[in-house]
């Protein structure tokens, strides 16, 4: 689940490979494109979504042109996404050891960053996106800066 930054809109996602966008209690047709289960979501200060799942694919929903863009595939499921609050930055998590920055506007990868020991679980970055923190299985909390 996740809420935009106004909280004007939720997002929910799950087994059924759709997207849905809540307006309080009402839903709207769900977004359609993903072929497996769907397992993260984010939704972007300027009303963009983002979810990935199970066939290691993210897609991008802009609601306002009703149009989907794709990132490219990853080697893993996508079990975690974060937007960044004030740029064009997405990161992504596979649950494995590495964190991935992507300019989603110029749907290509920003940076890499390697450096836990363990399944990566949960990424946010902070709110003026000065930096980005990741935590993995084993409790360590990595705080990023990013190029």
């Amino acid at each position: 689940i996740a809420a935009s930054p106004t909280g004007a809109l939720m997002a929910t996602v799950g087994e059924d490979r759709f997207v849905r966008i809540w307006r309080g209690s009402v839903a709207s047709p769900p977004l359609v494109g993903h072929l497996g289960k769907v397992l993260a979501v984010a939704i972007s200060a300027k009303g963009l979504i983002a979810s990935g799942g199970e066939r290691n694919t993210i897609f991008l929903w802009d609601l306002h042109k009703g149009a989907r863009a794709r990132l490219p595939v990853q080697d893993k499921a996508i079990a975690g996404l974060a937007f960044g609050n004030k740029s064009d930055l997405l990161a992504s998590i596979t649950r494995d050891r590495y964190v991935k920055v992507w300019r989603h506007l110029e749907n290509e990868l920003h940076c890499n960053l390697k450096g836990h020991t363990d399944e990566v679980l949960s990424v946010a970055f902070a709110p003026r996106d000065e930096f980005l923190a990741s935590g993995d299985r084993a409790g360590q909390v990595i705080f990023w800066r990013l190029p």
